[in-house]
């Protein structure tokens, strides 16, 4: 459980609206992480979210948690689609049963099953704040820690089910060309799986 200690703001980092005031933050100023989208080290992987404005600290970090999870998804699956492009592209016209947003969809759904068990706050920083009006809202910044094999994992059991499919496809045709474009569609998946995810 994270415990927080009280640190009076002197410097409000930024006024999201005129009138408003920060009139409580876990630090005097907002950490470095705060401003970062996705932090890399090792085989571990970290997304920052931040909450919408809440009337309580609990749903403030619920929220920015959901938040977490639902950049994680995009993130990941919007380099997987263009990877998958990419193959698609070079291996050729043979190669149309391949949907790249199809394939992205699978892999967002494979993802967002792992991410509900591994995916765990790293660091929290929290704010309150009042508005125009008086009224006192929250707000939470979070950094999630991530097993990059968790990304490595939802590609896999995507590319397994595909070349699946493509050696189906491959075992009913009889056309030499159509049987060699099938072969190269799933060798390039299967390098694609011996690499894993690749944040950079």
């Amino acid at each position: 459980l994270f415990s927080i200690a009280a640190c009076k703001n002197e410097a409000p980092p930024e006024t999201p609206n005129p009138g408003e005031k920060l009139i409580w933050s876990t630090q005097k100023q907002r950490p470095q992480w705060t401003y970062t989208e996705v932090e890399t080290k090792g085989d571990r992987v970290a997304f920052m979210a931040t909450s919408d404005k809440f009337s309580t600290e609990k749903y403030a970090r619920d929220d920015a948690e959901q938040a977490a999870r639902k950049k994680a998804v995009q993130y990941s699956s919007t380099k997987v689609k263009s990877l998958v492009k990419n193959v698609v592209d070079q291996v050729g016209k043979g190669s149309q049963t391949i949907d790249p947003e199809r394939f992205q969809r699978e892999y967002e759904s494979q993802l967002s099953e792992g991410l509900i068990s591994q995916m765990k706050p790293k660091s929290w920083y929290l704010e309150k704040w009042q508005d125009a009006q008086g009224a006192i809202y929250w707000k939470a910044f979070v950094l999630t820690d991530l097993p990059k094999s968790v990304l490595d994992e939802s590609l896999a059991r995507v590319i397994r089910v595909e070349n699946a499919k493509l050696q189906a496809q491959k075992d009913k045709e009889s056309d030499a060309n159509s049987k060699a474009v099938l072969d190269a569609m799933m060798k390039a998946f299967d390098d694609m799986e011996k690499k894993g995810f690749l944040l950079d």
